[in-house]
C-alpha cells in the first residue's frame, strides 16, 4: 500500500566536517556534568539551609545564569541528532506526500532561524563590546 515515494531524508545525524560531531558530543557531556554539579550545589544549599541555618551564598544566581550556558552547550548535539522539541505534524505529512516541498519548507525554516540569530547578534554586539570594555 505504499505510494512508491520515499520520504525525503533529513540532514539530522549526517556526518559533519572536521570532527564537529565529537565537539558537539563533548560539549553535551560538559553540559551534563554542569547539571550534575548544579544538582549537588542545590542539595548542599538545601541541606545547609535546613540543618545548619547556613545556606550557600549565590546558588540562586549561579543556577539562573547556568541555565543559559547549559542550553547552549547541549544545543549543537541536540540539533544534530534531530531531537529538538518541535511540532512537526505538518512537516511529517508533507514529507510523505510532497517530499521536495517539505525539504524546501524546512530549508526556509532554517534560513529564518539563521536570520533571527543574525538579528540577535547584531542587536547584542554593541552592549557586548561595551560590557567587555568596561571590565
Amino acid at each position: 500500500m505504499s505510494s512508491g515515494k520515499t520520504p525525503a531524508a533529513d540532514s539530522y545525524g549526517a556526518p559533519l566536517p572536521w570532527q564537529f560531531q565529537r565537539l558537539g558530543k563533548l560539549l553535551n557531556a560538559l553540559g551534563t556534568l554542569w547539571i550534575i554539579a548544579l544538582m549537588l550545589l542545590i542539595n548542599t544549599d538545601v541541606l545547609g539551609r535546613n540543618l545548619f541555618d547556613a545556606p550557600v551564598r549565590g546558588v540562586t544566581e549561579l543556577v539562573a545564569l547556568s541555565i543559559v550556558g547549559i542550553v547552549f552547550l547541549q544545543l549543537a548535539d541536540t540539533l544534530h541528532r534531530g531531537r529538538f522539541t518541535r511540532a512537526d505534524v505538518l512537516l511529517a505529512r508533507l514529507k510523505q506526500g510532497r517530499p521536495a516541498f517539505a525539504a524546501r519548507l524546512q530549508a526556509l525554516y532554517h534560513l529564518i532561524g539563521a536570520a533571527l540569530v543574525g538579528v540577535i547578534l547584531w542587536a547584542a554586539w554593541e552592549p557586548l563590546v561595551e560590557a567587555i570594555r568596561i571590565r
